[in-house]
């Protein structure tokens, strides 16, 4: 622990602050969280912020108000897409729960000071989370809309525009679904949720892609007792960890009887791109991580060549397995394509990968 004593964020002399949340720029952290107006009757709940250095240092002891309108303004999350931030949140200035969101610069100002409004459906939209895969943001709510709690979707463009106005239906099972969590993999978006379509309470999850097409629709995780709010997060190599809170009983001859904290590598299975294609083209595993681009390794011994291609088809680099060395590289969206071998009836394979500093 560098900070025994904790870093004073936020002191303000507020009713209540919390819970928060925070994404890196790549120089500062910004931390957002929901605090009460005391100062309004009624009180009302605002979303605020205030941008950390690496140090430690809070560089904004006065606050950053991001949204205080009327009412409820509660559980932000946010993302960084290189330039700004994009913080969304549950918003009750309509009577009902919407989403609303915001960019917020790596300088602290608000640039969408009124809100944009994500998703305004009927009845209650809550508990957004959100991601970015280097062109638009994927943000996930639970969905009230059809009488039940669903899972929807919607793509913001980092210049603040709602691509899916009514939004992407994600999982629409039986019973409830809710407190969705989602990170991008390199390919696609993985969204995750918590899920009581057989009763117990399960993780379930889906791809979608940057189109806001959703495949692959499955359960994640189902075991005894209750599974509930699942966590994502994307480490070297496109690998994937889950987290969630478990309903533990018998473990190791030891009897738990109460709820820990379980994880789970590569929730979703096995790589997709093993399994033998539907169509003309399949999904290469391949994923950039702090400047270096990662094929896996051959399994014959005759390497297989692949290419990276910039936004215009053109080559930029020849590709091997393992780890290839792409920080001479512009930041922007390139694409990965394996040449089939003479001797393999697998087609070419093209994926998208996102090179940032």
């Amino acid at each position: 622990m560098l900070d025994t004593a904790g870093i004073a964020i936020s002191t303000a002399e507020e009713q209540y602050e919390g819970p928060p949340t925070l994404a890196f720029d790549g120089d500062n952290f910004l931390v957002a969280w929901t605090a009460a107006d005391t100062d309004h009757v009624p009180i009302n709940y605002g979303i605020y912020g205030a941008r950390v250095t690496q140090a430690g240092v809070a560089l904004d002891t006065a606050r950053i108000a991001i949204s205080t309108r009327t009412y409820y303004q509660e559980h932000p999350a946010l993302a960084f897409d290189g330039e700004n931030f994009l913080v969304v949140w549950q918003d009750q200035r309509s009577g009902s729960d919407d989403i609303y969101g915001a960019r917020v610069t790596p300088a602290g100002a608000v640039l969408d000071t009124a809100g944009i409004a994500i998703s305004a459906a009927a009845d209650s939209q809550s508990t957004p989370a959100l991601a970015f895969d280097g062109e638009t943001f994927l943000v996930v709510w639970q969905d009230g809309r059809s009488g039940s709690t669903d899972i929807y979707g919607a793509r913001v463009t980092p210049a603040g525009a709602v691509l899916d106005t009514a939004g992407v239906a994600i999982s629409t099972a039986a019973n409830s679904q809710s407190n969705p969590a989602l990170v991008f993999d390199g390919g696609d978006f993985l969204v995750v949720w918590q899920d009581s379509r057989y009763g117990t309470s399960d993780i379930y999850g889906a791809r979608v892609t940057s189109a806001g097409v959703v495949f692959d629709s499955g359960p994640v995780v189902r075991q005894e007792g209750d599974q509930s709010y699942p966590r994502l997060c994307r480490g070297n190599g496109g690998q994937m960890l889950l987290a969630n809170q478990g309903w533990t009983g018998t473990i190791g001859g030891k009897n738990y009887s109460t709820y820990r904290i379980w994880g789970k590598m590569d929730a979703f299975g096995p790589d997709r791109s093993q399994i033998p294609p539907q169509g003309p083209s399949y999904r290469l595993s391949a994923t950039v991580i702090r400047g270096m681009l990662f094929l896996p390794e051959a399994s014959s011994p005759k390497p297989q060549a692949a290419s990276l291609l910039d936004i215009s088809g053109r080559k930029v680099l020849d590709l091997l397995p393992g780890p290839n060395d792409v920080r001479a590289l512009a930041p922007g969206v390139y694409f990965v394509r394996e040449e089939p071998q003479a001797s393999s009836h697998k087609p070419q394979g093209v994926r998208k990968v996102v090179v940032t500093r």
